[in-house]
């Protein structure tokens, strides 16, 4: 889930990877006087149109997250824990990556095979079989868990612009895509195998610029109409409040899912 800036902005400022401690560091940019774009962009594009369930609080089999009218399929999650696993360690794929480079539950075989054979220092010399599983097993969840903070993120973003009037139009879509197509890969060729070895769809990309493009107009609006002590507030309290209209499967809670119990509010995730 990767942003793809087109603005002039410095590259300095423009993080490419969303971090788990992403609205404490917006918080630091709005009071530095630097923008939150780059921040809230972070958030970005997750899988298309969200599943329908009758499951109540989306914590169905084929439900992991619901935020408002909106939910999140597991089959979402699987899919952008997979592409997650590929961008989050090369960042313009242009090759297959090899089987095991994302960890594969339930087993992990691949995985550990593939550990094995191209990290022989991550576990030690000598590792075994279950030691390496262990490994890509701690690999998955701390992927999985990321991804489930970006999704949480991107449904915040989507209500939050919904609501506002902040939502791009699928021309206006097709024209950023277009830019990015030209700026970025410089030409369709470049993108489509970007497209192919992320594992990614253009539904999937217009998902990440539709998030880059409200978080944008989001940032703005509310500078413009609370000012940067306004703004600072605004945000701070962003996430708990989502938060609470987060429900979250059982096997899918996050920090960022009324459903948590744990120590942590979703600002203070690291």
């Amino acid at each position: 889930m990767r942003v793809h800036r087109t603005t002039s902005m410095p590259d300095s400022q423009l993080p490419m990877r969303m971090s788990r401690r992403r609205w404490r560091r917006l918080t630091w940019y709005l009071v530095a006087l630097t923008t939150v774009a780059s921040a809230l962009a972070l958030a970005m594009g997750c899988g298309g149109k969200s599943a329908s369930s009758s499951s109540p609080s989306g914590a169905g089999g084929d439900v992991a997250m619901r935020v408002g009218a909106h939910t999140v399929a597991v089959s979402t999650v699987n899919h952008w824990v997979q592409v997650e696993g590929v961008i989050s360690r090369v960042v313009y794929p242009r090759n297959p990556v090899p089987a095991g480079f994302v960890p594969d539950p339930p087993r992990f075989r691949a995985c550990a095979s593939y550990v094995q054979r191209f990290e022989p220092g991550t576990r030690g010399a000598g590792a075994s079989m279950p030691e390496l599983k262990r490994e890509c097993r701690q690999r998955y969840e701390r992927l999985r868990k990321h991804v489930l903070e970006i999704l949480a993120t991107y449904q915040w973003l989507i209500e939050e612009g919904s609501k506002l009037g902040l939502v791009p139009s699928e021309a206006e879509l097709k024209a950023e895509l277009h830019v990015v197509q030209r700026q970025v890969f410089h030409g369709r060729a470049a993108f489509r195998r970007y497209l192919k070895y992320s594992g990614q769809t253009l539904r999937d990309e217009l998902s990440v610029l539709r998030a880059d493009m409200i978080s944008t107009r989001l940032q703005q609006a509310i500078l413009t109409k609370y000012g940067r002590a306004g703004a600072a507030k605004f945000f701070k309290n962003f996430p708990a409040r989502w938060a609470a209209k987060t429900s979250c499967g059982r096997a899918y809670v996050t920090p960022d899912c009324r459903e948590y119990r744990g120590p942590l509010a979703p600002e203070a995730t690291t």
